[in-house]
C-alpha cells in the first residue's frame, strides 16, 4: 500500500499501471488496444468528433464482447464445437487411462466449461465477472435434430 502512495504523490500512477495490475495477463494486449482509442482521464470529446468517438465506443464493446463472450455461431458451428469437444474429451481421457501419447491432448478448464455450453466459458474467478454462477446457453432439441441430419 505505501509503494502505491509514493507511485500516486509521484503522479507514477495512471490508468495503464491501474490496468496492469488489475487485470489477467491474457487481457492486457485487448485493454492496452482499447485504451489507445478511447479517450481517457476525464476528457471529453468536442462535439464535431463526438459521432466519431461513439463509434470507436460501439466497436471496442464489440470486440469486448468477441473476447470475453466468443463470435457469434450459427447452429452448425455450435454443433460442430461440440462435437470437437466430445472427441477432445475421449481423447483425455485415455490418456489418462492408458498414458499413449498419441492420446495427449491439453484439455482445460474452459474447455470443460464449453463443452457443458457456459457461455461465460472463461476460467478465471467468477467474481471478476460479478457473476457468482455459469450462465448456460439454452438448449434447443429441435434445432440439434436439424444439425445431426447434415452429420
Amino acid at each position: 500500500m505505501k509503494h502505491m502512495e509514493r507511485l500516486y504523490n509521484t503522479d507514477d500512477v495512471n490508468t495503464q499501471f491501474i490496468h496492469s495490475m488489475v487485470c489477467q495477463d491474457y487481457e492486457k494486449n485487448l485493454i492496452e488496444e482499447i485504451l489507445k482509442k478511447r479517450v481517457m482521464n476525464g476528457s471529453v470529446p468536442n462535439s464535431v468528433d463526438l459521432p466519431r468517438q461513439r463509434e470507436i465506443d460501439e466497436e471496442c464493446a464489440a470486440l469486448h464482447k468477441v473476447f470475453y463472450d466468443g463470435e457469434v455461431l450459427t447452429e452448425f458451428e455450435k454443433d460442430l464445437q461440440r462435437i470437437y469437444l466430445s472427441n477432445k474429451l475421449q481423447k483425455h481421457v485415455k490418456f489418462q487411462s492408458r498414458k499413449v501419447n498419441r492420446f495427449k491432448v491439453k484439455w482445460t478448464v474452459s474447455d470443460l466449461n464449453r463443452y457443458q455450453d457456459q457461455e461465460n466459458y472463461r476460467m478465471i474467478d467468477q467474481e471478476y465477472f460479478g457473476t457468482a454462477k455459469p450462465t448456460f446457453m439454452p438448449f434447443d432439441l429441435d434445432t440439434a435434430m436439424k444439425c445431426m441430419e447434415t452429420h
